[in-house]
């Protein structure tokens, strides 16, 4: 299924996205 596989990319995506705005939290805070 394309649908399964876009939504599965779209999942993948979206927590990379959120760890990479975590550590930058967390090395603003740590700098700061």
């Amino acid at each position: 299924m394309v649908l399964a596989d876009l939504g599965r990319k779209i999942t993948s995506a979206l927590r990379s996205l959120s760890n990479a705005t975590i550590i930058n939290e967390e090395v603003c805070n740590t700098s700061a």
